[in-house]
């Protein structure tokens, strides 16, 4: 073999190489996208288990009930703990709408997901 019989093989042997270099980093892209959309899946769930598991308190139950019917009889207190509990639940809903904006998470996903009270 010629030295550039050698250079033609080494030259081959490192475009097959890199071709299989951009594979494997194409792949671990996609891992790494699937794995930021689970983590984001679940930090979902979780706050809405966490918001669900607080609003099956007996007292905001009640609370949430006589401000629907519009107990004008509601103390400071009362009225402080319910626009708490609706600004969580609002802010909950911009962080999903935000999140479908800046395309962090699918749709399917939103979907998946059930809103408070709904």
């Amino acid at each position: 073999m010629s030295l550039s019989d050698l250079a033609s093989l080494g030259s081959f042997v490192s475009g097959v190489a890199v071709v299989i270099t951009l594979i494997f980093l194409l792949l671990q892209m996609r891992q790494a996208n699937r794995n930021q959309r689970a983590m984001m899946q679940l930090g979902r769930a979780t706050r809405s288990s966490e918001y669900y598991l607080r609003m099956m308190d007996p007292e905001l139950i009640r609370l949430g009930m006589r401000a629907a019917a519009c107990d004008g009889t509601l103390s400071a207190e009362d009225t402080q703990t319910y626009s708490v509990s609706v600004l969580v639940q609002l802010s909950s809903w911009r962080t999903r709408f935000s999140s479908t904006g800046l395309a962090l998470s699918t749709i399917r996903a939103l979907k998946r997901t059930k809103p408070p009270f709904g």
